[in-house]
């Protein structure tokens, strides 16, 4: 976003829309009847996670996915589905909605970051800090967040929204699926 308002200086859009924007993404369920092997269903936590935080973080100020609602009918290879053939939610849903919960009504505090295949898209307002944090490098093991050293108003959440240090971990893992490091006063 930053080289196309470089480019196109006064001429570029006052805020980017995102029409099309699941493309490729997988729309599997959690039921474990459907045997969807859990790389599938991570990629779908992904997506609902990485869509949002990645395109808000970059400058896109509206962004609509394409095709989620197609609960009708039989499933469409290639397109994304919010909800399952009796409505129940999917990985992306479930994931779309902790998203939102986290950074919804915050501010991006810059471009998604990259380090070394980390990758950090930070959020601020309201007096909380939200980091969405993943590695793409896919080694296993390679990052990790310590949960024990985090100061007391800072927790660690996964794309289901679970608490990981109160679910008696002492260490997260930083993978291909986000992880929401939440910096709040009171926590």
């Amino acid at each position: 976003m930053e080289r196309m308002k470089n480019t196109w200086g006064e001429y570029a859009a006052g805020e980017i829309w995102n029409t099309e924007g699941n493309m490729g993404t997988p729309d599997k369920s959690f039921y474990s009847f459907a045997k969807v092997p859990r790389e599938e269903l991570e990629r779908g936590a992904a997506f609902g996670v990485r869509c949002w935080a990645d395109t808000f973080a970059s400058g896109v100020s509206k962004m609509f996915l394409y095709a989620g609602f197609n609960t009708d009918g039989p499933r469409v290879h290639g397109l994304m589905n919010l909800a399952d053939y009796d409505r129940a939610v999917t990985p992306i849903a479930a994931a779309s909605a902790v998203t939102a919960y986290f950074i919804d009504a915050l501010e991006p505090t810059g471009p998604v970051r990259a380090v070394g295949g980390r990758k950090i898209a930070n959020f601020a307002g309201d007096g909380r800090r939200v980091a969405v944090v993943w590695d793409d490098v896919l080694q296993p093991g390679r990052t990790k967040i310590d949960l024990r050293s985090l100061p007391k108003d800072t927790r660690v959440y996964d794309a289901m929204g679970n608490e990981l240090s109160a679910c008696g971990l002492a260490e997260a893992e930083v993978g291909p699926v986000p992880l929401f490091v939440v910096k709040a006063p009171g926590m």
